[in-house]
């Protein structure tokens, strides 16, 4: 045997008796398994409730440490009315969000520090389809999301965590149109827009009542209710003001693109006001005792519908029609023959080639042909409802209606603001606000709502789509009045 066999084999025999003894492990070491669960530290953008985020917007999910960007399918959903959004999910990077002191070192004089970094993983949603316009978007985390080692955030089936945010729309984009708010006790008119604070344009009405806004957006109209009683008429802008002198105690106003129809309910008539001159072109009196309350207008057929603002009179309805620069009586009605009625009128408005008689003090609707006063339908928007055995009811309180894009809101005594499908003659949904509603404005396309709430100085926008409130904003006042602008 040759020295190298013999150095070979002694090899093989002092091996095997270090195994004897123990020395030697039975298999190689392992790699330790990362078994840490991750943990969510929120959803940085778009914020919790942030509005006018981009149609392509991205939504960015903090991490303690780095997640699988495969894991977010099925355990993050974002969607609008059940629609989930389309888009990829990517690592999105990492960054230093806050640190602390770890470690203080003195020599002599000299002090110095070691920082312990707190890290921050993302995870980045990309639509690569556009989400919807004017639309709240729920976002849902749960806990199947996993780290890059495999561990998910929870295995608890109800762990979740959710935001949500509201896209831009024909509301935002260029800008906000104006929103006109009428201060009742400061005699004042304020303008604002977005979540700004209002600011007065004017401070020298005189018990301003109502505002109204013409089609077009050129004209701006506020009436002053006083025995000697004027409209006040603006350029958009508010930079502007001309008064036509008016009867006594002008009220509500409602607009066409040429001309402004005023009740003046101290002398029961009503007053036809030529916008380009800044005139007052008739005045129609009702000489038989009829006392007008609140009144439509529709414009597409130069009509007035008004209803009586009597109590002991409710169902009595009167139809004015324009002809150029004259009113004159189209028909005279009382439709309580037709249907009960128990109060007067609290609202009267025209959507679809309808008109819709809001009750006072009630949930009940009278729908109206606009040529002859004949009645079409009566319907109740009451919203009962039932849970652990108490009930609610909701919408017997009605002090006002109005309509956005073909769909009814009423607004309620008692801080509800009813949802009321006008084809369908029922109410749908409700918002519950911190108290009365006194009027409800939006832009041209309708995709956001604005209403000025009773007692609270600022108004509230509200998200049509899912009746969410957006956002509030600060005035000087409780404003009575308000109406949003048609141009920017």
């Amino acid at each position: 045997m040759t020295m190298h066999a013999r150095g070979w084999m002694a090899g093989i025999l002092s091996a095997a008796l270090l195994a004897g003894c123990g020395i030697l492990p039975d298999r190689n070491p392992v790699t330790p398994e990362e078994i840490t669960r991750p943990q969510f530290m929120g959803i940085t953008a778009p914020a919790l409730g942030e509005i006018e985020v981009p149609l392509e917007g991205s939504v960015t999910f903090a991490f303690n440490e780095k997640v699988d960007p495969s894991s977010a399918y099925g355990a993050i959903t974002i969607a609008h009315d059940g629609q989930e959004a389309v888009g990829v999910f990517t690592d999105g990077g990492s960054a230093i969000v806050d640190s602390t002191v770890q470690d203080t070192i003195v020599s002599g004089t000299d002090t110095s520090f070691t920082y312990r970094y707190i890290w921050s993983y993302y995870l980045e949603f990309d639509p690569t389809q556009p989400y919807d316009p004017a639309s709240v978007y729920e976002v849902l985390l749960t806990g199947g999301v996993k780290d890059i080692h495999g561990n998910s955030l929870s295995i608890d089936p109800n762990y979740a965590d959710s935001s949500w945010f509201f896209t831009e729309g024909d509301y935002s984009q260029g800008g906000w149109y104006p929103v006109y708010i009428l201060d009742k006790p400061a005699n004042s008119l304020l303008m604002t827009s977005r979540f700004d604070s209002a600011e007065v344009a004017d401070a020298g009405l005189d018990s301003p009542a109502d505002i109204a806004v013409s089609p077009n957006g050129q004209y701006v109209v506020v009436t002053n209710k006083v025995s000697e009683g004027y409209l006040s008429i603006y350029d958009p802008t508010l930079a502007s003001r001309v008064d036509v002198p008016l009867d006594a105690g002008p009220e509500e106003v409602e607009l066409d693109d040429s001309y402004a129809y005023v009740i003046n309910t101290s002398a029961n008539t009503i007053s036809l006001v030529d916008l380009a001159s800044a005139s007052e072109v008739d005045r129609y009196s009702f000489d038989d005792g009829f006392d007008p309350g609140h009144f439509a207008l529709d414009a597409e057929n130069d009509r007035v519908i008004i209803s009586s603002s009597r109590n002991n009179a409710p169902g009595l309805v009167k139809i004015l029609r324009r002809d150029g620069n004259a009113l004159s009586e189209a028909a005279s009605v009382d439709i309580a023959g037709q249907v009960e009625i128990g109060r007067a009128a609290a609202a009267v408005v025209f959507s679809g080639g309808e008109v819709f008689l809001q009750e006072d003090l009630s949930a009940n609707i009278t729908v109206l042909d606009p040529a002859t006063g004949e009645v079409l339908d009566h319907f109740s928007a009451e919203i009962t409802e039932i849970a652990d055995g108490d009930t609610t009811v909701v919408g017997n309180r009605g002090k006002g209606m109005a309509v956005v894009g073909g769909t009814g809101y009423m607004l309620t005594l008692d801080g509800f603001l009813v949802e009321i499908d006008l084809t369908g003659r029922t109410a749908t949904r409700y918002l519950e606000l911190p108290a009365r509603v006194w009027d409800v404005g939006a832009p041209p396309a309708g995709d956001i709502l604005f209403a000025a709430i009773a007692n609270e100085s600022n108004y509230t926008v509200i998200d049509p789509g899912s009746l969410r409130i957006l956002g509030t904003a600060t005035t000087s006042s409780a404003g009575k009045a308000l109406a949003v602008g048609r141009v920017k």
